[in-house]
């Protein structure tokens, strides 16, 4: 083998040991934000589930403080109902959750809401009202958040 083909594969392998670390690292342990990105929408059984982008149910997230949490209103209109208040749990933009638990989100509109540093661990039942169909989403009856 001539020099530069040995150059050549010490780079490539050096470029591949260090792209393999970047892209297989997407969360860390030491308190990075993740992001969950789910949507509410309707089954092939006329069921309305939580989902994330994968048509795989998530009717419950296990989530860590400071994780961000985006819920997009698929083909209806929803209202999220929380069981508590959810200014203990969430940090949130402009006006919203007026009374402190309920909050309306537009079709094909987000709901995104980032889990406090000091939100009260364990669980957080949650509804949500699908307003096209006057009914509930389906998820672990109702759907729930476990915070650890």
């Amino acid at each position: 083998m001539t020099t530069n083909k040995i150059i050549l594969i010490f780079v490539l392998a050096v470029f591949s040991f260090v792209t393999i670390g970047l892209v297989s690292h997407t969360e860390s342990v030491d308190g990075m934000l993740r992001t969950f990105n789910v949507k509410i929408e309707k089954s092939e059984d006329g069921t309305w589930r939580v989902r994330d982008n994968n048509g795989r149910n998530k009717g419950t997230l296990s989530v860590e403080r400071g994780d961000v949490i985006n819920w997009q209103a698929k083909d209806s209109d929803l209202v999220f109902i929380f069981s508590d208040d959810v200014d203990s749990y969430f940090e949130y933009e402009g006006n919203m959750f007026e009374d402190g638990r309920t909050q309306k989100i537009l079709k094909n509109k987000k709901l995104r809401l980032t889990l406090k540093d000091d939100a009260p661990q364990g669980l957080l039942p949650y509804e949500v009202y699908v307003i096209s169909e006057s009914k509930s989403v389906v998820g672990n009856s109702p759907p729930r958040l476990i915070i650890n």
